[in-house]
This record gives structure tokens, C-alpha cells and sequence, in this order.
């Protein structure tokens, strides 16, 4: 085989592997990785939880999401945002593991109507979806984007009462 046709073979098999690498990992809605029929107009529940990493284990508690301004504006932050898988999530399934001084939050949406559901978690720095599927992901701004839904998050959770005097 002449030295060109080597190469002709190896560029068209690159060529084949990044086509497929791009269309792994394009932007897709959020929607897109649920499990089953979802859809964001359609979300029932939605259950929040946001924590910073203290390194002991602390069992996180879930909050609801009630009233349909908290839902809408919840929802906001993922309805018509593109996520993309990152290209090393196409090879590695470990989960993401949070420093301590990490900040980290979880959001889950379900549909009541389908019983699909999308789980979104940020921790370590690292972004996954749940449904089918789990899935490492980017956004757009990643970071300052989960920085305001940490925020967000936060700010539902009670404020703690203060220590009883004795």
C-alpha cells in the first residue's frame, strides 16, 4: 500500500471519529436526557437540595419546591439551556467527589402525567444529568450559572433557629 493511501485512511477515520465526537457532544435541551416523555411544562415537583462540602458526611435533606413562582423560576434556569456532554464522559463513568469548601446542589423535576423525571447535580465542579441515562455535562457559563442556582437553592432553605439561651 503506497504511503497516500495510509493516509488517506487515517484522515478519513479521524475525520469519522470527530463527526461522531461532535454529535455526541452537541448542545441539546435538558429535556433531552430524561428518562421517557419530559417535558419542563410539564413538571409536577420539583425537589431541591444545595450544601457546602464539610468533609463529615452530613446527610443532605431534599426540599420541595412549592408555589408556581418558585417552580417557574426553578425551571427557568434549565428550560431552553443547551447541554452538552463532555468528551470525557464518553469514556468514564465516575461519579464527580466534592472538596471540602465545595459548594454543591441538586435539583430533580418530575412529570407526574409520564413519571419521567431529570436530575440535575452539580458537585465538585462537575455537572451531570440523570434520566436515562447519567451523563457529564457543560452549559454555557457553567460556573457562574450554578453559582446563581446555588444561590437560588440556598435561599429557600430555612433560616436555623438560633441556640436556646439557658
Amino acid at each position: 500500500m503506497a504511503f497516500k493511501h495510509i493516509v488517506l485512511i487515517v484522515v478519513i477515520l479521524l475525520t469519522a471519529v470527530l463527526v461522531v465526537g461532535l454529535i455526541l457532544c452537541r448542545p441539546m435541551g435538558g429535556a433531552n436526557y430524561a428518562g421517557g416523555t419530559f417535558s419542563f411544562d410539564a413538571v409536577t415537583e420539583i425537589f431541591v437540595w444545595a450544601y457546602e462540602e464539610q468533609g463529615d458526611g452530613a446527610d443532605i435533606q431534599a426540599l420541595p419546591v412549592t408555589g408556581s413562582r418558585a417552580m417557574k423560576n426553578m425551571i427557568s434556569f434549565f428550560d431552553g439551556r443547551g447541554f452538552g456532554r463532555t468528551p470525557g464522559s464518553l469514556f468514564s463513568h465516575t461519579a464527580p467527589t466534592a472538596q471540602p469548601g465545595d459548594r454543591c446542589w441538586g435539583v430533580t423535576f418530575k412529570c407526574a402525567a409520564t413519571g419521567s423525571t431529570l436530575t440535575a447535580e452539580y458537585t465538585g465542579g462537575v455537572l451531570t444529568l440523570t434520566g436515562r441515562e447519567t451523563a457529564a455535562v457543560t452549559t454555557q457559563d457553567k460556573d457562574a450559572w450554578a453559582g446563581q442556582l446555588y444561590e437560588t437553592i440556598a435561599a429557600l432553605y430555612p433560616e436555623p433557629e438560633p441556640p436556646a439561651e439557658e
